[in-house]
């Protein structure tokens, strides 16, 4: 009796945190009104809709209780289906919050048919038999019978497919989303932030322990699982909502990769695509390319010390246009962006520290455009192999080994 109680207001409490989420995701802005708000409105939209699904699933559950009815008797084909849609719709606010390319009404289209074609069939075969009345016990026997079993084995196959699909799309579309931010943007800040590595995290956690109670369901078990679910898609809601200004902080590197594809295809229309590799290395052999390029690396201002630097900025200041010198950086120098503008900053550090620069790690951050001493000695260890500690040292020795001769 303890047991039925825990896990009736288990169900409840979780049903009613999704509800409220949902409505929030939906119904509240939080802040920002540019044309990145609404592209972000798509996002929380699918994490909205998973959790009215997840609402629907606890009201089946508790109905089912109430009528005296073990939900785990009906939950053979229900289960994998619920699971996946959630999983569907929050693995697309992720790939949407990541600008996938691939994510869009076709492909979504194309994975979500399947699954709805084996439903409508097995759902329909169970009311051609047993008319427009739902008889729990009617569909408990149905679910198990060999039709059904072999309907619900070819869903988990359909979506096991999906899944595949889903988790590379998400698998590229995280090292894409690194790789546009690292060719556009000079700082780390953006590339790792910490709540969207935590959503990465919750998302996971999230769908593993579904898949679990899935493949070993208990009455008990899957109340206590669920209590922990919804705790962790809390967690996922409210980061993805902070999140928001980070949507809107990395939109230009986004909008400039879009730029970049309306001009492919503009020249392409006009037969006159130009293998821009190619002609960017033509340049780097004139003069006139490469003279800027050092020319704005030798000003006296050192524009690649301030921080928040992008690509576009370096670029208008240089007179050039950004892709020509992201193509130049890339197939020169073999660096990205982000990689470009730390080793000049590096560099002018390590001249700081061997004329004697006394500065503390935040100091030296502070002045070469770094956001704090954390970012700065891991560009440090990544370009000159040591830490900046350890290259403190070295000098230190130098100077008492120089010291020790005279």
């Amino acid at each position: 009796m303890t047991q039925d109680i825990f896990e009736f207001f288990t169900y409840l409490c979780c049903g009613v945190v999704d509800l409220v989420l949902g409505i929030v995701l939906l119904g509240v802005r939080f802040g920002y009104s540019d044309d990145s708000d609404k592209d972000y409105f798509v996002v929380k939209k699918y994490v909205a809709f998973a959790s009215f699904l997840e609402v629907l699933v606890f009201i089946a559950i508790l109905a089912l209780q109430i009528v005296g009815t073990n939900f785990l008797m009906v939950n053979h084909f229900l289960a994998p289906l619920v699971l996946f849609f959630q999983l569907f719709m929050c693995a697309s606010a992720m790939l949407h919050f990541m600008r996938f390319p691939r994510i869009t009404q076709r492909n979504q289209t194309l994975l979500l048919l399947p699954v709805l074609l084996i439903a409508f069939v097995h759902y329909a075969g169970f009311f051609v038999k047993n008319g427009l009345i739902i008889d729990v016990q009617e569909y408990t026997r149905y679910v198990h019978a060999g039709f059904s079993i072999t309907l619900r084995y070819l869903l988990l196959l359909v979506i096991t497919v999906d899944v595949c699909f889903l988790g590379t799309w998400l698998v590229q579309s995280f090292i894409r989303y690194n790789r546009m931010l690292r060719n556009y943007y000079s700082g780390n800040e953006l590339i790792g932030n910490k709540k969207l590595i935590s959503v990465r995290i919750a998302f996971f956690m999230y769908f593993l322990l579904g898949g679990i109670n899935l493949l070993w369901p208990s009455e008990l078990g899957s109340a206590i699982i669920m209590l922990v679910i919804t705790v962790l898609f809390c967690f996922f809601v409210i980061d993805l909502i902070n999140l928001q200004r980070l949507f809107s902080a990395v939109s230009p590197a986004f909008t400039y990769q879009q730029e970049l594809i309306a001009q492919d295809i503009e020249n392409e229309q006009k037969q006159e695509e130009i293998n821009i590799v190619d002609n960017v290395k033509n340049n780097a052999k004139s003069s006139s390319f490469e003279s800027i390029v050092t020319a704005w690396k030798e000003n006296e201002n050192k524009y690649f010390m301030r921080d928040g630097l992008t690509l576009g900025d370096t670029a208008d200041q240089m007179g050039l246009n950004p892709r020509h010198l992201s193509d130049f950086l890339n197939s020169v120098y073999g660096m990205n962006f982000n990689l470009w503008i730390n080793s000049l900053r590096i560099e002018e550090i390590r001249k700081m520290l061997d004329a004697g620069n006394k500065s503390s790690l935040s100091e030296l951050a502070h002045l070469s455009g770094f956001t704090d001493a954390s970012a700065l000695s891991k560009a440090f260890k990544k370009i000159v192999g040591v830490s900046p500690t350890q290259y403190k040292a070295a000098l230190a020795l130098d100077s008492q080994s120089s010291g020790a001769e005279s």
